[in-house]
């Protein structure tokens, strides 16, 4: 008789019983008395894994399975749990492997490719993720978060149209899938297909309105079609559900920026920084709001920090230029513009500003060669 199928002890099934009403304490205690006894339980340790799984302790549970795995290791399913566990703990190449030896013992495991696939699209091997996400699908036509991974893996590498493709055969296994419907607005709104965009996210949202990236995927669709009024609506909606998200900051303050609520963008761009402080363009659009209010001095500040992450900036070179300008300092206005066209030769508002003063200004300069020519 195999370590898998011999009867539970009495302790293990009073353990269990408790496990099953959720108590997971009293179970746990249990089994770990269960290991006193035999530190080569097996049935101990696969119920320890189960449990402390669940409860998102996954380095303990992966003690447990890792043992059991030593005991006997002819059960495929245990080095899928396995797998799961190593992915949990982003552990994603070790993930492969146990995955690998559970479909080396039972190949036709469409889970174990669908799991094998996500850890593979992690490592950044789309070319293996796709293998085993047509292999899942192979196996199992229906398996809709198949399709789903499949497509997303697709819209990564911008391939739109195979994404819609994926998308639209798994909403036709399951219609009422939020996050596909959610997905499928991300690949028309790649494809410039913004009012289908908006349809697919409303659909989304009409099934999970509690979903924070809907929300601010349905803002950027209806910012991108002018409709930033509505966009603001969904961003403020993203920010009460999850407001630990800096992109959802600085959305909402680019809608504030476009609408020129000077305050409350700098209030939305400053609130995003405390969690994202290394965000470049958020310095350089807070540094607009405050240019515009007149706070020149921060304006400045913000400008630099722009520039202290991205060196290479042309617009915050400008814009520290205009604010140089508006504070008489013409030849460090000067300097920045030039900056601006190193980094930028096209950049077609440094050189109209630049032109009108290199004759009464002596200042070394050299402008670089641009495809197009500016009348002096």
């Amino acid at each position: 008789m195999s370590a898998a199928s011999r009867p539970l002890s009495e302790r293990l099934q009073s353990a269990l019983a408790l496990h099953q009403r959720g108590l997971s304490s009293e179970a746990r205690t249990l089994y770990l008395q269960a290991l006193e006894n035999d530190p080569e339980d097996f049935d101990a340790r696969v119920l320890l894994t189960a449990l402390e799984g669940q409860c998102k302790h996954y380095e303990d549970a992966l003690k447990h399975i890792t043992k059991a795995l030593e005991i006997d290791s002819r059960d495929p399913q245990l080095h899928h749990n396995q797998g799961l566990l190593l992915f949990e703990l982003s552990r994603f190449e070790d993930s492969v492997r146990s995955f690998s030896l559970a479909l080396s013992l039972e190949p036709n495991l469409p889970q174990t490719l669908y799991s094998r696939g996500k850890a593979f699209a992690q490592l950044s091997d789309s070319n293996q993720a796709q293998q085993d996400f047509l292999a899942t699908l192979e196996s199992d036509a229906h398996f809709v978060n198949a399709w789903m991974e499949l497509g997303n893996l697709h819209l990564k590498l911008q391939q739109h149209a195979k994404a819609t493709e994926c998308f639209w055969k798994g909403l036709l296994c399951e219609p009422d899938h939020a996050a596909l419907w959610c997905n499928l607005g991300n690949a028309l709104t790649a494809q410039l297909q913004v009012a289908n965009a908006i349809k697919a996210y409303e659909l989304s949202l009409r099934l999970n309105a509690l979903d924070s990236k809907t929300h601010f995927q349905m803002g950027i669709a209806l910012q991108s079609s002018g409709q930033a009024q509505w966009a603001q609506v969904h961003f403020k909606k993203s920010l009460a559900l999850d407001p630990s998200v800096a992109a959802y900051f600085y959305a909402s303050g680019l809608v504030h920026l476009q609408l020129s609520e000077w305050e409350l963008a700098i209030e939305a761009l400053s609130a995003g920084l405390k969690l994202n402080p290394q965000h470049a363009e958020a310095y350089y659009n807070r540094g607009l709001a405050q240019q515009q209010l007149g706070q020149y001095d921060l304006a400045l500040e913000s400008f630099n920090k722009a520039l202290y992450w991205r060196a290479d900036f042309a617009q915050a070179h400008y814009s520290r230029g205009i604010v140089f300008y508006e504070l008489k300092f013409f030849e460090m206005a000067i300097e920045q513009y030039d900056l601006a066209l190193q980094y930028q030769p096209n950049y077609f508002e440094a050189l109209t500003t630049i032109l009108p003063h290199t004759k009464s200004i002596t200042l070394s300069l050299t402008l670089p060669v641009t495809t197009f020519s500016i009348p002096i």
